[in-house]
């Protein structure tokens, strides 16, 4: 390095910053609708961030809610709340795929209750504010999702 005018530190640890991780081996998945493996904390800049492959989520609190066969199916992105959410799009594409192996083989890791009033529930993803308002689909992704009933959905 004698020949750079540079720091030997400061170059190592910037290679350390953009490190490519390696493969994880870790199935589940987060409300955001992608892989747990897809989180990731840079060092440089200090913040976590979500990228699915060449997509950019804007993913603030992870959360894992579901364990999965295989991931692959998880790389799609949130157009919005219920079926237009990444999460309800990657486990739709891995029952076309897997079938019954996905059925058989996905585990919930979260109660099936409303995150706003915990009233029991199916799941139902909503994109939210950070103050848990509903976004409509229109509006710009501000990371963070929320399972929501109903009557929840209608109110807010």
């Amino acid at each position: 390095m004698d020949e750079f005018d540079l720091d030997l530190q400061e170059a190592s640890d910037m290679n350390a910053a953009y490190k490519q991780e390696s493969r994880s081996l870790d199935r589940r998945i987060c409300i955001c609708g992608h892989a747990m493996s897809r989180h990731h904390f840079n060092d440089f800049t200090g913040s976590h961030y979500c990228k699915p492959g060449q997509l950019a989520c804007a993913c603030v609190n992870k959360r894992p809610v579901i364990e999965v066969p295989n991931t692959r199916y998880f790389m799609r992105k949130s157009h919005g709340s219920g079926s237009k959410h990444a999460l309800t799009l990657g486990v739709v594409a891995s029952i076309e795929a897997l079938g019954e192996d996905f059925t058989k083989g996905r585990k919930w890791l979260v109660e099936e209750v409303c995150d706003i009033c915990k009233k029991e529930t199916k799941y139902y993803p909503v994109r939210v504010t950070p103050t848990g308002e509903a976004l409509p689909d229109s509006d710009e992704d501000q990371g963070v999702t929320a399972f929501m009933c109903s009557e929840c959905r209608e109110t807010n």
